[in-house]
């Protein structure tokens, strides 16, 4: 949250959208490695690894840990999250209703409520209501889940229902001589769980011929879809993530708040270049000098593109002066 005096930053990895106080222009830094090389590490930042080992699991995205890009995403939606737990709740319902059918004189179906204390016991002892709402949020949001099966302590039936987080879950490797996969990997420490039964758990997917063949089974559950995707689908609202809508949607309400802080009325969206800056300072230059100098540069340089558009006390031409073949763009909001 920015105060009145402060730039309004909204970084991400290949791009930094900035206000300046009282602006009349938002100008959008981009291209590749804009905000990673020369960036001074954070001492108290607990890095995560981007590589993945090879492990017992289906790595989920290039780098593991598409899930966790997704919630940060709706995170920051205002709207997002609460459709998606709206669509679940209707798939919900008031939760199971089981009877049977029966067909009077013409020929009307008819249904008669059932009242089985076997089941009912089932039901409340495992909250199947409340797993059956947490298995349509995962499918809602990242259309895979994973409901788990349990045998009772003869092992002679199902007695237990629950789930895994679809978020700490992967899909476990399938073996050689089949494309089946037949685990499911559970953890809390993705991208790079180390040690087995410490780190991660891996859970058998039910035996469809032999139902209590493990004690505790999964039965992974997807929404399917027609993308070319074989171990974990992708949500179809995933679009609005690809093509910025989402980002929009966060940039919007911080924008305007900074223009209400600030009182101004931005006329211009000024669109600039990575390589703008390598050949204003030179590569050499600018890969050797930290965040903050950069940052510093940026500012100074921004400051002065401001106050041109603004048409108040325009600083001199030679410090105006726009690198040649790079291109900025300048357009209206």
């Amino acid at each position: 949250m920015s105060s009145p005096d402060e730039i309004l930053s909204l970084d991400k990895a290949n791009s930094s959208t900035r206000v300046l106080p009282g602006g009349v222009a938002a100008f959008t830094l981009s291209g590749l490695g804009y905000n990673s090389a020369g960036r001074d590490p954070d001492p108290g930042e607990k890095q995560k690894r981007h590589w993945t080992r090879n492990g017992e699991w289906i790595k989920w995205g290039q780098d593991n840990r598409f899930p966790e890009h997704v919630m940060n995403d709706l995170r920051k939606s205002t709207v997002a999250k609460q459709i998606l737990r709206r669509r679940a709740s209707i798939h919900v319902g008031a939760g199971l209703f089981y009877y049977t059918i029966d067909i009077d004189e013409g020929g009307k179906r008819i249904k008669r409520p059932l009242y089985i204390p076997e089941i009912e016991d089932f039901l409340d002892e495992n909250k199947v209501f409340a797993v059956q709402n947490m298995l349509a949020n995962d499918l809602e949001h990242l259309f895979n889940a994973v409901p788990m099966l349990s045998k009772s302590t003869k092992g002679d039936k199902i007695a237990g229902y629950s789930f895994k987080k679809m978020f700490h879950s992967r899909m476990g490797k399938p073996s050689e001589q089949s494309n089946k996969v037949k685990t499911v990997c559970y953890s809390y420490n993705w991208p790079n769980p180390k040690a087995k039964n410490e780190d991660y758990r891996v859970y058998n997917i039910i035996d469809s011929l032999n139902p209590l063949k493990h004690y505790h089974a999964a039965m992974p559950l997807q929404y399917s879809t027609s993308d070319e995707t074989i171990f974990y689908e992708l949500a179809v609202w995933d679009g609005i993530r690809k093509n910025g809508w989402l980002e929009i949607e966060a940039l919007v309400p911080m924008l305007k708040k900074h223009i209400f802080q600030n009182q101004a009325i931005l006329k211009y969206h000024v669109k600039i270049p990575y390589d703008y800056w390598t050949r204003k300072y030179g590569e050499a230059v600018w890969k050797s000098m930290s965040k903050k100098e950069r940052d510093s540069a940026v500012n100074e340089e921004l400051d002065k593109l401001d106050k041109f558009l603004k048409g108040v006390e325009p600083p001199p031409a030679a410090e105006l002066t726009l690198v040649p073949r790079t291109r900025v763009e300048l357009a209206r909001p």
